[in-house]
């Protein structure tokens, strides 16, 4: 039986696991290993035949110009051994 995954980024990292795109979810977050890069927001994920996952990431960091919102977009990979 095929897994369906839905990799949710609001800032926080979530992955959803289900039958199909229609069924219920089992909702868990993905924890990261360093907090210099939050929040950040998964924009692609491409899993390898031996099962490892890769992930493209964008972060915004806040302070980057004082007095302003301005920012310097960073973009960044991570890499998942557990499926999330």
């Amino acid at each position: 039986m095929a897994i369906f995954y839905i990799l949710n980024s609001t800032g926080t990292q979530l992955v959803s696991r289900g039958s199909d795109q229609f069924t219920p979810y089992w909702t868990q977050p993905v924890w990261v290993d360093s907090q210099d890069h939050l929040p950040m927001w998964i924009e692609s994920v491409w899993q390898d035949s031996d099962g490892t996952w890769f992930g493209w990431y964008h972060h915004e960091p806040a302070g980057v110009c004082s007095g302003s919102n301005l920012t310097a977009p960073e973009i960044g990979a991570v890499v998942s051994y557990d499926g999330g």
